[in-house]
């Protein structure tokens, strides 16, 4: 499975979190891009432009899935499911689950 990493730039700093803990989660023959974005870069992603690079990649079939993320967790999902042939639904933290 290819999958891809892709965030608005409210959540770069994350990226890297993200990538280790999905590099960990999948299996060997998976493939992960991370298509940032990086702490350290200067471009600016809104949540409409990252919904138009997911459903770019997963309808051109570059990617079978995509991990991204906003502010509240709920921003992208208005922005990607327009979109044919997506699905984005809202992953809260661990913290949000009682034991």
């Amino acid at each position: 499975m290819k999958l891809g990493l892709i965030q608005a730039s409210s959540q770069k700093e994350k990226n890297k979190t993200l990538e280790h803990y999905l590099n960990e989660a999948i299996n060997s023959n998976d493939e992960l891009i991370n298509f940032g974005i990086y702490p350290d870069s200067n471009i600016q992603l809104s949540y409409v432009q990252v919904s138009l690079a997911i459903a770019l990649l997963i309808n051109s079939r570059s990617l079978d899935f995509v991990v991204t993320g906003c502010t509240s967790g709920q921003g992208m999902m208005p922005d990607c499911n327009p979109f044919p042939n997506i699905q984005c639904g809202y992953l809260p933290p661990a913290r949000c689950f009682s034991v």
